[in-house]
């Protein structure tokens, strides 16, 4: 018989997206595999996170209860019964086959799990044996898309997604994003279609530069008063300085968004798994402490789990250069700003603006 989510997360079938939620929480708290390693707690926690998957999704949830009741009203039928007949015995092949199923929905719940910490090369490889055990699953494809656009293979990125959508056509996330990249196919196929990619990259870069001396501009040239004398790290810090900072970093991720330099802000934070797999949004509260340490902790993730992206590596790179550039203003500045405090911790303000340049950017460029 197939599983119960609803028991398995000791929820009512009635319960809201937040009793779902809560339910599963508490199991994680528990079970989670940094909180017990016993086999016990390893099957409970993938069967609660297979649960959660389905339940937490409207239209995966509402399709599940459509065959739960299914299965309820033929588990109610009565069934005839004679004297002649034989009781059925079990058939092998089913027990095999549901074995089969069970183990490819525990690697379809571990893939989502190690894909959403930014292990890329294991999910991978996971994903492809996926496949191999059952082709019909649609997240390994879904997977092995966002892994391929993420290393700038979008040819491949687009096939992976049309397999993913056509193995769940109900799922809206993978046909936009197949589209999206047939799109952009198209856009570099045209006719001198080389020629203006290279023209608008160049054009933003400029204006993207202009912006962010004109930024050092106002931070050598501003006379403003102190607005941090008490706090020893910034003490020589004015309101100005402040703003300009998160300009320049505004100006940063919006240039290297508009100009193609980096990908789409949904597609580079929002896995096709619709879970947040993106280093840009998890360092941001260690990026609000510091930048650099932020950068340093990225180079290490990435490393380690092989998690490298052309995107984020723009990014973080772009965040850096325009530091530089602030801190190279204010060892300039007539205002006698510490160039080292800008340095320093200038990259926290510049980090914060280019996410929230490269949001804007993004979606002006939505269709």
């Amino acid at each position: 018989m197939a599983q119960d989510h609803y028991r398995i997360l000791g929820v009512s079938r009635n319960a809201t997206s937040g009793d779902v939620k809560s339910a599963y929480r508490k199991i994680v708290l528990v079970h989670h595999p940094d909180k017990s390693n016993t086999k016990q707690s390893s099957e409970i926690f993938l069967k609660a996170t297979e649960a959660y998957e389905i339940l937490s999704d409207t239209d995966r949830r509402k399709h599940y209860d459509g065959n739960l009741d299914m299965r309820q009203r033929q588990a109610n039928q009565p069934r005839p019964q004679t004297q002649t007949q034989a009781r059925p015995q079990p058939q092998p092949t089913q027990s095999r086959t549901t074995t089969k199923v069970s183990s490819v929905a525990a690697d379809v719940t571990k893939l989502t799990l190690i894909f959403t910490r930014g292990q890329y090369s294991e999910s991978e490889a996971l994903a492809r044996q996926i496949i191999q055990k059952d082709g019909k699953q649609p997240i390994p494809y879904a997977v092995l898309g966002d892994i391929a656009r993420a290393k700038g293979k979008l040819d491949e990125a687009a096939k992976m997604y049309a397999y993913a959508a056509q193995m769940d056509p109900r799922n809206p996330v993978y046909q936009q994003r197949h589209e999206e990249l047939i799109r952009n196919y198209r856009d570099t196929k045209g006719p001198n279609a080389a020629a203006k990619a290279t023209q608008k990259s160049a054009m933003t870069f400029i204006v993207g530069t202009l912006l962010v001396v004109s930024a050092g501009l106002y931070v050598m040239l501003a006379k403003e008063p102190i607005i941090t004398p008490g706090l020893a790290l910034i003490n020589t810090w004015t309101l100005g300085l402040v703003i300009m900072l998160f300009l320049a970093g505004v100006s940063t991720g919006a240039v290297l968004c508009a100009g193609d330099y980096i990908d789409r802000f949904n597609a580079s934070t929002i896995a096709a798994t619709n879970k947040i797999s993106s280093p840009i949004l998890m360092l941001a509260t260690v990026a609000i402490v510091n930048f650099w340490a932020a950068a340093a902790l990225y180079a290490v993730v990435t490393i380690t789990q092989r998690g490298f992206t052309v995107s984020h590596l723009r990014f973080m790179i772009g965040i850096g250069a325009t530091t530089l550039i602030m801190a190279g203003a204010a060892a300039l500045s007539v205002a006698k700003f510490e160039p080292l405090q800008v340095l320093l911790w200038g990259g926290n303000l510049g980090y914060l603006g280019g996410v929230c340049g490269w949001m804007v950017a993004d979606s002006f460029k939505r269709i």
